[in-house]
């Protein structure tokens, strides 16, 4: 027996509200979602962006490929995120 996946705050989500949660595709997803989620971190690794938005954007892709996830996941991108939006990016602090 196929088990669905949970309502998430991703594409799982959307599938859910279309009652297509259970369908072939979605659970074809569901397991390839891993691999996608490397394949986009491994693209991220090779960016010169910050290393704080690497994380949060690293982190958002997996949330909306997590098969279930709760709304308190997304704390975690967005302070990431904001931390990197604050970061100076090494730029040095002016002399007296």
């Amino acid at each position: 027996e196929r088990e669905a996946p949970g309502p998430g705050l991703g594409v799982f989500n959307l599938l859910a509200y279309r009652g297509a949660e259970a369908s072939a595709g979605a659970l074809a997803l569901a397991a390839l979602a891993p691999l996608l989620s490397l394949g986009i971190v491994l693209w991220l690794v090779r960016r010169s962006w910050p290393p704080l938005a690497l994380a949060g954007i690293a982190s958002l892709v997996g949330i909306v490929l997590a098969p279930v996830s709760s709304p308190e996941a997304v704390a975690v991108p967005l302070v990431l995120l904001g931390l990197a939006a604050m970061d100076p990016g090494g730029v040095p602090a002016s002399a007296p």
